[in-house]
């Protein structure tokens, strides 16, 4: 199990406090991870070696993480959810925010303002996983008073590159990743690009007894089918979005949720859109330069979409982020062994964009 506090390399650093020229290197690598030097020294009218030494800095000190971002379920998770946690007075909420990042299925922890204190995102393998999950990483962390679960029925539209997610024009929310059939080998290939986004394609061959015009030919069709991203991962905070909220929205009876969230896909300041059971249909995360903005958002933007009935934001006050890791095979091999009475399951072919 993970624990933050004694292996902080692995979590973004979210202090703001870049420079120009690191924002604009982060913002060509949050458009693609494995920009080569050359380009980005073009790009940015630096010699090479400045630029590889600032990003060595910038990986080292846990501000940005060339990993890759995708559909959960080419990771192996069929099942995701948000679980809005309440704490009590006998811990600091830090400390249970701390705990309950720790847990091996979560991957997003936020300090929020509103109903929680907390709001854990956890990706699981199935429904009987997240049982466990939620019992043995949230229900018995101490501090913990109650919790909600808000499970995903759709993810229907991210893009954590902040200020790209911005220019939308020509975009269609709508457009979800295709069903793409992978096997282990892509597996271990997207597990290798999760440590190191950057990695030489070579260095993958080799781990892997294959050419590295195979790897580099199974990475483009993934990528091209909107699959898999390889991107930096920084703190929006890091980029000038001091204000992060994740907002709850309900809708009236009759309406079609996927519509509304069409509508809100579309706005600049959104970065994630995910139709959910429970309270709310949707929840919707947004990077707003400050509290005004935020405001703005809600009053003039997301409020006004014909069909929704409420909204409640929750803005985080501390995130914890490390990126999604594929599931090991025997990990799952042992969930698919269990829940067949014992019996020796054949390897599934598992798809991508369900």
């Amino acid at each position: 199990m993970l624990d933050p506090r004694r292996n902080i390399g692995d979590w973004l650093e979210l202090t703001p406090g870049l420079s120009p020229f690191d924002r604009s290197l982060i913002r060509l690598l949050q458009v693609d991870g494995r920009r080569s030097l050359a380009y980005l020294a073009q790009e940015l009218g630096v010699a090479k070696k400045t630029v590889r030494r600032r990003l060595s800095e910038l990986e080292a000190s846990g501000v940005v993480k060339i990993t890759t971002v995708g559909d959960p379920y080419l990771m192996g998770y069929r099942v995701i959810a948000n679980v809005g946690v309440r704490v009590d007075c006998s811990r600091d909420v830090r400390e249970v925010a701390e705990e309950l990042a720790a847990g091996r299925r979560a991957f997003y922890v936020a300090i929020v303002t509103g109903r929680y204190n907390v709001m854990v995102e956890i990706s699981c393998i199935d429904n009987a996983d997240l049982l466990e999950t939620v019992e043995r990483d949230i229900a018995r962390v101490r501090g913990v008073l109650d919790y909600e679960i808000h499970p995903y029925m759709r993810l229907f539209y991210q893009d954590p590159s902040f200020e790209a997610s911005r220019e939308k024009q020509d975009v269609d929310p709508a457009l979800h990743p295709e069903r793409v059939s992978f096997d282990w080998v892509d597996r271990d290939i997207i597990a290798r690009l999760n440590e190191n986004g950057r990695v030489p394609y070579q260095t993958i061959a080799r781990g892997l007894q294959i050419s590295d015009s195979q790897v580099r030919q199974r990475v483009r069709r993934m990528i091209d089918a909107g699959a898999l991203r390889v991107m930096a991962m920084t703190s929006p905070m890091a980029l000038g979005f001091e204000t992060v909220t994740l907002i709850g929205i309900a809708t009236y009876a009759g309406v079609s949720v996927e519509a509304i969230a069409a509508r809100l896909a579309q706005l600049p300041a959104v970065i994630y859109v995910v139709i959910t059971g429970g309270r709310f249909r949707l929840h919707v995360e947004v990077a707003c330069t400050d509290g005004e903005d935020l405001l703005d958002l809600i009053e003039t933007q997301v409020g006004r979409v014909e069909g929704i009935s409420a909204l409640e934001p929750w803005t985080y006050l501390r995130l914890y982020y490390r990126s999604v890791r594929p599931i090991e095979p025997e990990d799952e091999f042992e969930r698919s062994a269990s829940a067949d009475g014992g019996t020796t399951p054949d390897q599934p072919e598992l798809m991508a964009g369900a």
